[in-house]
């Protein structure tokens, strides 16, 4: 029992987001500007930000996340309380910070292995490329960075779009994504909520075109950059307003209705919308209305705890057990 609706309506690309903060109208310019500045300045300065430091070759890659990252996380936590979509996000549920604490703390211990296995692939990759094409990539290494980046973030972005949606539609795979689909609110901190098996498989699936096109650092670490925040955003519960914008990236606007009960097989995509568009799988409703109503009803045993929710998969059958007694409980008169 995957928890998800079938086909999706027709793409509508053009409305504003449904939430509890005032109407354009009625909001101090301070508000206005933030709503529609917020996405944009952030994500470019993100992007350029990264750029300029792998142009300059500075060698505290390390800390690079944090010093470019750090100040627009600071500034989405602010604007949770001061903007928020949804104020009654604001408020915990069934002990959900600490547990997305430890999904964070986790999946950050996880990113060393993880690079330390794409570097492998890379070089394993970038040696059968010289012995077959006499050349050690095919990556378009002479364009300038920022077209590496952009050029990466479509190609990613595909592989990623079917890994997810694979997620979703298949069975033992959905046993580990549901984890991610399991917060009843969307705030910042839970877009790392990832059952660890499932972040390997999906970030695997992101890197398949840097490894076998023989990518070099500079784009995958600014990829990894925008990866990262535009998570973040795609889940901070803030008012924000995209216009144009909605019709090239997967802004919060569209994850929304990914997160929530009614349509979850749709809006695939982290940083683009691009691939949702072009395999029809694009969600927002006629109204532009967002979604009332999150996460896994169906499956109301679903553990709230971190180490409860990294055995699930394991007791899928057990808990979906649950799950049905409990509905039934609810409502005798459910099937």
């Amino acid at each position: 029992m995957n928890n998800i609706a079938k086909n999706p309506p027709e793409l509508v690309a053009e409305q504003a987001p449904g939430g509890d903060t005032a109407t354009p109208e009625g909001r101090a310019f301070w508000q206005q500007a933030l709503s529609w500045g917020l996405f944009p300045v952030t994500v470019l300065a993100t992007a350029a930000s990264g750029i300029w430091l792998m142009e300059a070759q500075d060698p505290r890659l390390m800390w690079l996340r944090l010093a470019v990252a750090g100040p627009g996380l600071l500034l989405l936590f602010g604007l949770e309380w001061l903007l928020p979509h949804r104020a009654a996000w604001n408020s915990r549920r069934d002990g959900d910070l600490l547990t997305d604490v430890l999904h964070n703390t986790i999946g950050a211990s996880l990113y060393p292995a993880r690079s330390i296995v794409k570097t492998a692939l890379l070089t394993a990759t970038i040696a059968w490329l010289a012995a077959r094409f006499g050349s050690d990539s095919l990556w378009p290494s002479t364009w300038p960075l920022a077209a590496q980046v952009v050029l990466l973030v479509v190609l990613g972005e595909f592989f990623y779009y079917w890994a997810h949606r694979f997620a979703h539609e298949y069975g033992l795979l959905w046993r580990l994504h549901s984890t991610h689909h399991s917060p009843s609110r969307l705030y910042w901190f839970n877009a790392d909520r990832f059952h660890p098996f499932d972040m390997i498989l999906l970030s695997a699936a992101r890197a398949i075109p840097a490894i076998f096109l023989g990518a070099e650092a500079a784009p995958i670490v600014v990829q990894g950059l925008l990866v990262a925040y535009c998570g973040k955003l795609q889940h901070a519960n803030v008012d924000m307003r995209f216009g144009i914008l909605n019709q090239v990236f997967a802004t919060a606007d569209w994850h929304r209705w990914h997160h929530s009960t009614a349509q979850t097989q749709c809006n695939y995509g982290n940083i683009l919308i691009l691939w949702d568009r072009v395999f029809g799988t694009a969600y927002l409703p006629q109204d532009g209305h967002a979604p009332d109503e999150l996460g896994l009803v169906d499956m109301p045993a679903f553990p709230t705890g971190y180490f409860g929710q990294l055995l699930a998969p394991f007791r899928w059958r057990t808990l979906e057990k649950e799950s049905r007694q409990q509905l039934a409980a609810e409502d005798p008169g459910r099937e």
